[in-house]
């Protein structure tokens, strides 16, 4: 599919190919493509030889073939990249009106996924329902805060078998605070999400924070690697816990840990709209990279339901 400027849309099965043609692009700025680059990444690992993807595309420079810009659908809302050419979100609007019936919501940099959402409107009809504007943060080795989680008593842990039904309720728990779809819905998504990470592997896990009473106060789990990273999400402490710096220890506990396993960098989200979290994750020694947007669609007169990404949007403390 062609586009003004030289600029052509190129639509990929599955992720691997995908990744085969945008992996290099999205790697230049690895924290600002963390959760695309996971979830590509995972997917591939995933997906057999025929499997394809909700939509993959990238938009590249013609003659020299280079991309500008690229898109990844899998279940949910569209991801955006960071564009070296805004127009090309057009090109993303246009070719998925052409076979999407409705999206639930857009997530990327923010001009661009404005821009996205303004050209779905008119190809679409579908409105803008909720924004949420988020920061993504990076922590690595040059940024350790070593006093992070000090004074907290109790420790972190791996979860095991046994923790399920415990996890369950708490990733739903979280997923409902982030304003997500019914119950239902909700608690199915918790359990597809710890089961993916439950017993834990190189690509996803979970961990609790135990007070010195070995009981479980805080959980924080991982996933989406990238080439040299790993993305941190969700975290969450039940109200009954909070205000006492046990997700701040379990946050920098795994993020060391994450790190002593080989990973250059953890990355993480948070919503801007809460200082609190901001807060917490830089005095951990997360560094702000960049600002990123979800804005979800409602058919008229509907409601969206714009599922975000597993995010350490929680600041409790």
């Amino acid at each position: 599919m062609g586009g003004e400027d030289g600029l052509r849309l190129q639509r990929f099965d599955g992720a691997e190919r995908f990744l085969l043609r945008a992996g290099r692009f999205l790697a230049e700025r690895e924290a600002a493509h963390n959760l695309l680059l996971g979830l590509a990444t995972s997917a591939s690992r995933r997906q057999g030889p025929g499997d394809a993807t909700d939509y993959a595309a990238t938009v590249e420079r013609h003659p020299d073939g280079a991309p500008v810009a690229a898109a990844l659908r899998l279940g949910g809302g569209l991801i955006l990249s960071q564009a070296d050419d805004p127009t090309a979100v057009d090109l993303f609007a246009e070719d998925l009106a052409r076979g999407t019936e409705s999206l639930p919501g857009v997530q990327g940099p923010p001009p661009l996924a404005r821009r996205f959402a303004a050209r779905w409107r008119v190809l679409h009809g579908q409105q803008t329902d909720l924004t949420v504007a988020l920061g993504i943060y990076e922590f690595t080795a040059e940024g350790l805060s070593l006093a992070a989680g000090e004074g907290v008593s109790g420790a972190m842990r791996w979860t095991a078998e046994g923790d399920r039904a415990l996890l369950v309720d708490w990733v739903a728990a979280f997923y409902e605070g982030e304003n997500l779809p019914g119950v239902g819905e909700v608690r199915s998504g918790a359990e597809r999400s710890v089961a993916a990470r439950l017993p834990r592997s190189d690509d996803a896990g979970l961990a609790v924070w135990c007070d010195p009473a070995d009981r479980p106060v805080s959980v924080a789990g991982y996933s989406g690697p990238t080439p040299t990273g790993i993305r941190v999400g969700p975290v969450y402490t039940p109200p009954e816990f909070r205000r006492r710096g046990y997700a701040s220890a379990l946050t920098a506990t795994l993020s060391r840990a994450l790190l002593a396993d080989g990973r250059r960098a953890c990355f993480l989200f948070t919503d801007l709209a809460n200082p609190t979290s901001n807060r917490i994750y830089q005095s951990i020694g997360y560094r702000f990279v960049t600002t990123t947007e979800e804005i979800g669609f409602a058919p008229p007169g509907a409601k969206a339901d714009a599922p975000p990404p597993e995010t350490g949007r929680e600041g409790d403390g």
